[in-house]
């Protein structure tokens, strides 16, 4: 029986190709603040060392938007093949930021700080279909203040 599992899995191995080069990756991810900043609200993953009155905690979940792509080509055969495949957007930091600074505007803060950004558990859609996805979003939390040194401002 262990030499039947290994011939099997010997074969199976041989149906993979082999990875020979992994490509050099350079990878920048960019949130930009300079709109807030010149509207005088700051972000920052700092605490504020400055007197602040405390105006709350918000969390932000963010998805991207997905969308079922589907395309038709023509085998050699002469035949129609047919595919669906997901689409998913990239991240749009300012939609994020627009958000979080609305809020916090709208609770009477200035600065939003001890900015956090992690991964936020994927979202998975169509489990039961032949074209399921997972969207992976992102979690934003941290602290909205109103900063007293800019309170005569």
């Amino acid at each position: 029986n262990m030499k039947k599992i290994l011939i099997i899995i010997l074969l199976f191995m041989g149906c993979v190709p082999n990875v020979k080069h992994i490509p050099e990756i350079y990878m920048t991810i960019k949130v930009d603040f300079t709109k807030y900043s010149k509207k005088g609200f700051l972000f920052t993953p700092n605490k504020y060392q400055g007197k602040y009155h405390s105006m709350g905690i918000i969390t932000l979940l963010y998805y991207p938007e997905a969308n079922m792509v589907t395309s038709t080509s023509i085998t050699k055969g002469g035949s129609k093949s047919t595919v669906h495949k997901w689409e998913i957007e990239e991240f749009d930091s300012y939609s994020f930021l627009d958000s979080i600074y609305s809020i916090s505007v709208s609770m009477g803060a200035d600065a939003f700080t001890e900015l956090v950004m992690t991964d936020a558990e994927a979202i998975r859609y169509g489990e039961m279909t032949t074209n399921p996805v997972s969207v992976k979003g992102i979690k934003i939390y941290g602290f909205a203040i109103k900063r007293k040194d800019t309170l005569d401002k």
